[in-house]
């Protein structure tokens, strides 16, 4: 027996998918650097990198295979093998081995190359179990059923559809059926439990295969075959093949355009409409297991079998005139190439249109999904990038390969631009316009088999040539979108060698600091936020044991230079501990009749949060408000207070403020840590989970760093300008609560000013740019709110005070803020959020008139801790803002106009504190 035979089988059937192997293996491989590149080295990248690795050895299974034998059909070989010194389990063992031998080689190959992209890191052992029992088991029920549909099938592209849908079908049913728990997430657990059932289906399949592989050469053919066999027999040549003579005839005898363009239509529709049937068929079946699943995301995943669906169409539309090359018989007939290509497209094009119909009305339920906007972009494009590879490639596997890679690459495009909310006519318009328009250029030198090089290039340059030059305008349109008006922020403050000692200070008082004991503490003693004013024993030994981390604090705050931590650090003080130490020193100083020294303690502790104010991740500008407006109105109220002293007070808290330098220079950090990123790519720890997706945006998309430049310095110049704007504004008495937003948002970080029609909306500008970080205009933000809040703390305090001083003198509290001047304040202080005078009732809110206003009192009194009886000062804060007269009470919320009980419920109450028996 010679092995001749059996060489030259297997090594034609090797250079059949050598081609497809390269592809699949060469495109894993890309898969893998590239995830390993720009996703990083997270768990879940880990995962990705091998499920490529194991997944492309499963679908080169199922490509292989479901080619073995159709084509031979195909091709027109079937009768040459029957011929051939060989048997017919001879040609099946030959083919059966060479795919599983190129299966089998690509395993060890990716999972080097997966441990080499990784480098060495591997999937935790539960999960790697579970990608195994995932696509090991998946190969070679890919092999079982792309042989089946092989042997049964006259075409690889179809044998390969359908054993993708049975196998995949039959894979999830026994995965979803070993549990009843609901599907919340891909579980690897759930492939693994139902590998026993999942290689009982394929013992009887493997029977099968062999039964038929053992008879496929045989003459005898089954009924069905024999009479589609008829108009394929002889395919090649136009005299035997009746639809193509009667075709002919008609065309030799009519002139008419539409007439030709008809009987096109109905040769092509004669040739191709069971695979339009079929293809169309196996979608809206992928479609509906996906959709039906029982899966929390399968209404978003639904996109994916939609778009392979179109890129298979597409690979289709040409499909049956590259088969034996049979475009020939136009270019012997002198058929128009243009008329070709309308009668080719046309049937698809309504094919797939009436398939995205019935799949739009099958997705939508009670919610419409996110992904459903998508739909018909993705569509659209993969079905135009399926046809430009079914044209420009002639064996249908690997057109069908090509067409999927390139609708991924298409379709991904489009999903970014949407993401960028570009429009669809700048985005889904150009790409279909473009590959339907290279085919159209494409076909003349197609039906007439053109492959010089220099067709071949002007192929090529029909797609190149659009793609980037729309890439081009689509990097200026981006980074000249966002307004570059030339300022940018100073760099933050360097620290002095006297700066540094401060922050020294600090850090040593940090180091002796110890906490109060958890277990012995009072019960209404909170270290994080203290509700009570009153000192326990424990409280008191706890400030007496940390006499001298107070006294290095006290010592800190008196200095005049501090030198910030920066960015990335929360540094090494720990500010809270020392905050509420020196608010518990004031209270225990207080208590202790000690007022003057009491005063003493709140105003360093006011200093030292000054100082922290430039300090990023600080929030000393709130603090400094609470110490103000809660600490020195009760320390007014004390027992054994005189006026004199509360008078001084008065003068040293009007001569209080903190520098607006000082509390930007953590904007100043932010910006320079931000702009770092940028240029240099060193992204801040404080970015977290979004580091990836940064810096992906940065390596694929180099224009978004100059667009994210631009934005971040935009977004500087809006804090620097909203800051100095409510600096002024305060300094003039004028109302703040018109250039302050009432809530956060990135709409409101950035000003693109007043002028023009068309400009873009801020929160979109910063939505659609992952690479810029929003934490520069979050904190400009968060600095002008501190700023406006200390304002308002500052003033209802000296107002407060005053009161204080007036009952001690009078017996009785103002009846008017009037009444405080000119004995008590120089001038009343004006509400800076409204720019009107602070509302003030002696007795408390007044009396609700309805019961729908007794509620909203009620609701009032109890979130601002209002006694009854009570005076209290009222702020509109910054959720309302101003409208009509000065001395008017109209305000709008929301667009709302509002008064009395509606405005205050909105407002800022401050209860001026009842003096203690």
């Amino acid at each position: 027996m010679t092995l001749a035979p059996h060489i030259h089988l297997a090594w034609k059937e090797y250079r059949a998918i050598r081609g497809f192997w390269l592809g699949l293996a060469g495109l894993a491989v890309l898969g893998q650097f590239t995830t390993a590149w720009f996703v990083g080295s997270t768990a879940w990248a880990t995962a990705l990198v091998f499920n490529l690795g194991l997944a492309a050895p499963a679908f080169f299974a199922v490509g292989s295979a479901g080619t073995a034998f159709a084509i031979e059909k195909e091709d027109g070989t079937l009768d040459w093998l029957r011929a051939a010194p060989t048997t017919a389990g001879s040609v099946f063992a030959g083919k059966l081995v060479v795919a599983i031998a190129g299966t089998v080689a690509m395993f060890p190959l990716l999972w080097t190359t997966a441990l080499v992209a990784t480098g060495g890191r591997v999937s935790e052992q539960e999960t790697l179990n579970g990608m195994l029992g995932l696509w090991l088991p998946a190969a070679v029920e890919a092999l079982a059923w792309g042989t089946l549909f092989s042997l049964l099938s006259a075409g690889p592209l179809v044998a390969i559809c359908l054993a993708i849908l049975a196998a995949s079908t039959a894979t999830h049913l026994l995965a979803w059926g070993v549990t009843s728990t609901d599907i919340a997430e891909l579980e690897y657990s759930r492939y693994l439990d139902a590998v026993p059932w999942r290689m009982l289906l394929v013992v009887p399949l493997a029977v099968l295969d062999i039964y038929l592989g053992l008879h496929w050469l045989d003459a005898r053919e089954p009924a069905g075959e024999r009479r589609r066999r008829k108009p394929r027999q002889v395919e090649q040549t136009v005299g035997r093949n009746r639809s193509e003579a009667v075709l002919l005839r008609h065309l030799r005898s009519v002139r008419d355009r539409g007439t030709m363009l008809g009987h096109l239509l109905w040769h092509h529709v004669r040739q191709s409409g069971r695979l339009m049937l079929l293809f169309a068929c196996i979608t809206i079946t992928f479609f509906m297991l996906v959709r039906f699943s029982g899966h929390e995301l399968a209404r978003e995943w639904v996109i994916l079998p939609m778009f392979a669906g179109a890129s298979l169409m597409g690979s289709g539309v040409f499909y049956a005139d590259q088969r034996r090359r049979q475009y020939r018989f136009f270019v012997e007939h002198n058929v128009p190439p243009e008329y070709v290509w309308v009668t080719r497209v046309t049937p698809w094009v309504v094919t797939l249109a009436i398939t995205t119909f019935v799949m739009l009305v099958l997705w939508v339920g009670r919610v419409r999904p996110q992904a459903y906007d998508l739909a018909v972009p993705v569509i659209a494009v993969s079905f135009a990038a399926g046809q430009w590879a079914s044209m420009m490639v002639r064996s249908g596997l690997m057109a069908g390969f090509c067409g999927l890679v390139l609708a991924a690459v298409v379709s991904g495009w489009v999903a970014l631009l949407a993401f960028m909310q570009i429009g669809r006519e700048w985005s889904v318009l150009p790409v279909t316009t473009v590959l339907l328009a290279a085919t159209w250029l494409r076909a003349p030198d197609w039906v007439r088999e053109n492959t010089t090089w220099w067709a071949r290039a002007r192929a090529i340059t029909h797609l190149i040539l659009p793609a980037v030059l729309f890439v081009a305008v689509l990097a200026a349109f981006r980074v000249y979108q966002v307004p570059d008006w030339g300022r940018r922020p100073p760099e933050p403050r360097p620290a002095t060698p006297a700066g540094r000692q401060t922050a020294e200070l600090y850090r040593k008082a940090s180091e002796l600091y110890f906490g109060m004991p958890e277990r012995e503490r009072s019960p209404d003693a909170d270290v994080e936020t203290p509700p009570t004013r009153e000192l326990g024993r424990i409280e008191r030994q706890w400030v007496e044991g940390n006499a001298e981390t107070i006294a290095l604090a006290v010592e800190a705050s008196k200095r005049e230079e501090y030198a910030p931590h920066g960015v990335n650090s929360v540094g090494n003080v720990h500010k809270n501990d020392l905050y509420l130490l020196m608010l518990y020193s004031a209270w225990s100083l207080e208590a202790e009749g000690r007022l003057d020294e009491a005063l003493d303690r709140y105003f360093e502790t006011l200093a030292m949060l000054s100082q922290w104010s430039a300090d990023p991740w600080d929030y000393s500008l709130s603090g400094a408000a609470r110490v103000i407006e809660e600490e020195l109105p009760h320390w007014a109220a004390a027992k054994g207070q005189t006026v004199e002293r509360i008078r001084q007070a008065i003068a040293r808290l009007a001569d209080f403020s903190v520098r607006s330098e000082d509390a930007l220079q953590p904007l100043y950090a932010f910006y320079a840590v931000d702009r770092r990123f940028l240029d240099e790519g060193k992204p801040p720890p404080y970015l977290g989970n979004n580091v990836t997706r940064m810096i992906l945006w940065r390596r694929l998309l180099p224009w978004e760093r100059y667009r994210a430049l631009r934005l971040l310095n935009l977004m500087a110049d809006t804090a620097v300008d909203r800051v100095d704007l409510v600096e002024n504004r305060l300094a003039g008495g004028d109302s703040v609560a018109a250039v302050l937003p009432p809530w956060s948002g990135a709409k409101f970080y950035i000003d693109l000013g007043t002028s023009g029609s068309r400009k873009p909306d801020p929160h979109t500008m910063l939505s659609t740019t992952p690479l810029c970080p929003e934490t520069v205009g979050s904190a400009g933000l968060g600095i002008a709110w501190g700023l406006a809040r200390l304002a308002n703390a500052k003033r209802t305090a000296l107002l407060a005070m005053a009161a204080e001083a007036y009952r001690l003198d009078h017996g009785d509290w103002p009846q008017s803020l009037e009444e405080l001047v000119p004995e008590y304040l120089s001038a009343l202080p004006v509400d800076p959020y409204s720019g009107r005078a602070f509302v003030y009732f002696p007795e408390g809110p007044p009396a609700p008139l309805t019961s729908d206003q007794a509620s909203r009192l009620d609701n009032i009194m109890t979130n601002s801790h209002i006694a009854p009886g009570q005076p209290c000062l009222w702020s509109s804060g910054v959720d309302l803002i101003p409208v009509g007269p000065e001395d008017g009470d109209q305000y709008a919320w929301r667009s709302q106009r509002v008064s009395g009980y509606d405005a205050w419920r909105w407002g800022n109450w401050f209860p001026i504190p009842m003096p203690e028996e």
